[in-house]
């Protein structure tokens, strides 16, 4: 496995979060991924491991991280894990194959896995509202929660030697409902597969994905 995860993403997910990326790497990934292996044989279809996986991912997210003083919200009907203090919510997805992957490795940067409705994209909206006007934005149509919360999201794709992952803020979702464009995004120290399931599939055109501004 190729560690992607720098110093200086690690610092910045401290200053962010309150946790370090090993976290969510041994208490987070590591278990959803363990928990899918579960499903790959016998009569299960194609996408239970995804799905569970997915299950166990924000469950185990919301385990981890209520002692840090998160707790978990479905507010728009989002499944995410919220810390009202430090104005951030996290919620997971599966991401293309160029997750955990710096843009100077894979030449484009992920997407998410599948198109997204119209609760995330008012969350993106926020994000840039917030972008814009900091901890104070202009109330945008359709605010669910909190004005200041941030959305991130925590991107996972698995091959047949690694999970990779990542913390990423989105900025902007295409025609087609994907997540494509990524104001910041932070590579997380990559997860043993040990042959367990792996996400097959095409990723599909992206080839108007922005670069995003990433901590140095």
């Amino acid at each position: 496995m190729t560690n992607f995860a720098t110093e200086g993403q690690q610092r910045r997910i401290e200053e962010l979060f309150g946790f370090k990326g090993e976290l969510i790497r041994d208490e987070v990934v590591a278990r959803a991924a363990a928990a899918s292996r579960s499903y790959v044989d016998g009569f299960y279809p194609p996408s239970a491991p995804g799905s569970v996986r997915w299950i166990h991912t924000v469950s185990s997210l919301r385990e981890a991280l209520v002692p840090l003083g998160y707790v978990p919200s479905e507010a728009g009907q989002l499944s995410r894990a919220v810390n009202y203090e430090r104005r951030v919510a996290i919620l997971p997805s599966t991401g293309s194959s160029r997750t955990g992957m710096p843009f100077y490795i894979a030449g484009k940067h992920p997407t998410t896995k599948w198109p997204k409705g119209e609760r995330l994209a008012e969350a993106v909206k926020q994000n840039a509202q917030l972008a814009l006007f900091g901890n104070e934005p202009e109330p945008a149509e359709g605010d669910f929660e909190d004005p200041a919360l941030e959305t991130w999201m925590l991107l996972q794709h698995a091959t047949k030697e690694e999970v990779r992952s990542e913390l990423s803020l989105p900025a902007d979702i295409n025609s087609k409902g994907f997540i494509t464009s990524w104001r910041v995004r932070l590579i997380l120290p990559p997860h043993s597969n040990e042959g367990g399931p792996v996400d097959d599939y095409d990723d599909g055109d992206d080839d108007s994905i922005d670069v995003p501004v990433e901590p140095k």
